[in-house]
């Protein structure tokens, strides 16, 4: 099996922390729904001020709360105002992944956690050779896709 990144969320801000109940990450349900993220789906975050990594799940927050608050034990590794990365994974086995191809999205938040952008990247299969692509969501226009190869 491969364990392969379906959908982050880059440059989330956390605007609150609460040491008090589960160890979750709980963020706007826009958000989580831009990327492909579902409730109670476990994720790799990381700090990207003090470098910290953890995993927990996800909660929805409510829908254009623009919320993204680290409660219990993930309160005590980040801190208000940092900048996270959120990222979950699907397993797929090498021939699926031959057949099948596989998509991932990355959606790029701002400092007030509203998207910027979401890029899609692509592994699609082709003969022997998986063939990566990356394009930008076409409601933001901020980039042409780019293709390479690779086995």
């Amino acid at each position: 099996m491969i364990r392969l990144m379906h959908a982050t969320l880059n440059q989330l801000r956390v605007t609150e922390v609460n040491r008090e109940g589960v160890d979750t990450l709980v963020i706007d349900e826009d958000l989580l729904r831009r990327a492909g993220i579902v409730r109670l789906e476990e994720i790799e975050v990381v700090d990207g001020v003090n470098g910290q990594r953890w995993t927990t799940h996800v909660t929805p927050a409510t829908a254009g709360s623009r919320r993204v608050v680290a409660c219990g034990g993930s309160a005590l590794l980040t801190a208000v105002g940092h900048s996270l990365r959120v990222s979950a994974f699907v397993l797929r086995t090498q021939q699926q992944l031959r057949e099948d191809g596989h998509s991932a999205r990355l959606v790029m938040t701002n400092a007030n956690n509203e998207v910027q952008r979401v890029l899609r990247q692509q592994l699609s299969p082709d003969d022997d050779v998986i063939e990566f692509s990356r394009t930008v969501d076409a409601k933001f226009g901020l980039a042409e896709p780019t293709d390479s190869k690779g086995s």
